[in-house]
């Protein structure tokens, strides 16, 4: 009984499930015989099965060398590999930074074993690395044969520029000078002198300003030291960095400070005078030693008043000096063999993200084979002609002396002999 309950039992549930398991068979088999047109290219790629039936040959671009705002034209060069005439659809995108910017997609009828090539413009906007991909697939999508990529690489003749702006310590006293480093970059192929402004609004000085300008390289970077007074009030102040051409901003970094009388003690022990001949080099240590019961954290060094090229300075940054420990800097001079004799003001500021502490001291440049001079001072020239006249005028007057002297002495001996005679004549008188 309880056997046959089962097998009716199981019967009964089997034809229950009868028409879901066909009508479940035939959705399978219909979605499958739909797949090849259902799904797309990316996941239904037959591309590297060596049936291929065409193939993309090559694509370049013209100019090779493209500039930002020039119209590129991209040439694709396809074939047919089989002995039939045969369709096609090539799919082209151009992208940079991942982002697709042009999507085009063309349908294609090729004769047997022939080529064709066809183009496609886009318009580079920035620097950089553009990509033009090339995909060619069967009609209807489904097999992609070949696919070519292409990198290129877009410049310009100026710019576009980079700008940073960074602050040697976050906490300043007021009054003090405030180390910035600036790093300058022109991503375009030729150099150009821009004009660089830095700025920071004070409440009762108004606004701190200076500026220059400076030559960069196409394709290169400028690091660059400088500073400017902190305001007299306390508080959060911001300082701004532009990098201008044509009377506009082409590139700006902004950087923050906090003024406080407050701040982490510190011993330096640096040379107040360095002295240095054109054409050599000289190496010095900054000592650093943390008096405070706080760590110091980023603590570098800028020097500010001798050429940015003259002065390197390593390691760049001690990342932490914990209290009464100490910290050691090799500052390495090198003027250059034009350089002239002069001397040179500047200050050593060290900092650290806590803490700024600045000693004075000054660059002596001597020439090479003797002392410092001004490099304007023109140096004497000794002319024996010139010199003659005045040499004959003393060898007159020391004549004339030895003269005098000897008619002293002459006279002097003819006095005593007239004494002595009249003597003599006074005794034989008496006598």
């Amino acid at each position: 009984m309880m056997g046959t309950i089962r097998t009716e039992s199981g019967h009964a549930a089997m034809q229950g499930c009868g028409p879901l398991f066909v009508f479940a068979l035939a959705s399978a088999l219909f979605f499958l015989a739909i797949a090849p047109n259902g799904f797309s290219y990316e996941y239904y790629s037959m591309y590297g099965n060596n049936s291929l039936e065409g193939e993309v040959a090559n694509v370049s671009v013209e100019p090779a060398n493209p500039k930002v705002l020039d119209t590129v034209v991209a040439t694709i060069s396809l074939r047919n590999l089989q002995d039939r005439q045969n369709d096609f659809v090539l799919r082209t995108f151009v992208s940079k930074d991942g982002q697709v910017l042009e999507e085009n997609e063309f349908g294609l009828d090729l004769a047997a074993n022939r080529g064709m090539s066809m183009t496609l413009e886009f318009l580079p906007t920035k620097i950089g690395t553009y990509t033009v991909v090339a995909k060619l697939f069967n009609k209807d999508k489904t097999v992609l044969y070949s696919e070519k990529i292409l990198g290129v690489e877009v410049v310009s003749d100026i710019g576009p520029f980079d700008l940073q702006l960074d602050v040697l310590s976050r906490t300043i006293r007021p009054g003090y000078e405030i180390p910035l480093l600036l790093t300058m970059k022109n991503m375009g192929i030729s150099g150009t002198e821009v004009k660089v402004a830095i700025s920071m609004d004070c409440a009762s000085q108004g606004r701190i300003y200076k500026d220059f300008s400076v030559f960069l390289k196409g394709s290169g970077s400028l690091d660059k030291s400088l500073s400017i007074p902190a305001c007299s009030e306390e508080g959060y102040h911001e300082i701004s960095a532009k990098i201008i051409m044509f009377d506009g901003v082409v590139a700006q970094s902004t950087s923050s400070v906090f003024i406080n009388n407050t701040q982490h003690d510190i011993y330096v022990r640096a040379p107040a005078l360095i002295e240095i001949r054109s054409g050599s080099s000289k190496v010095f240590d900054i000592y650093v030693r943390n008096d405070d019961a706080k760590p110091m954290s980023n603590v570098r060094v800028i020097i500010n008043g001798i050429p940015q090229e003259w002065v390197s300075a390593t390691p760049e940054v001690v990342m932490n000096v914990a209290p009464n420990e100490s910290a050691l800097f090799i500052v390495n001079v090198s003027a250059p063999s034009d350089s002239v004799s002069a001397e040179y003001p500047f200050f050593m500021s060290i900092g650290g993200d806590e803490v700024l502490a600045q000693k004075e001291a000054t660059l002596k440049v001597l020439e090479v084979g003797g002392t410092a001079q001004a490099a304007d001072v023109p140096q004497p020239a000794y002319d024996i002609g010139a010199l003659l006249p005045g040499f004959t005028m003393a060898l007159a007057a020391i004549a004339v002396v030895a003269f005098a002297v000897w008619i002293f002495k002459r006279l002097r001996y003819s006095n005593s002999k007239i004494i002595l005679t009249k003597v003599k004549d006074t005794i034989r008188t008496n006598e």
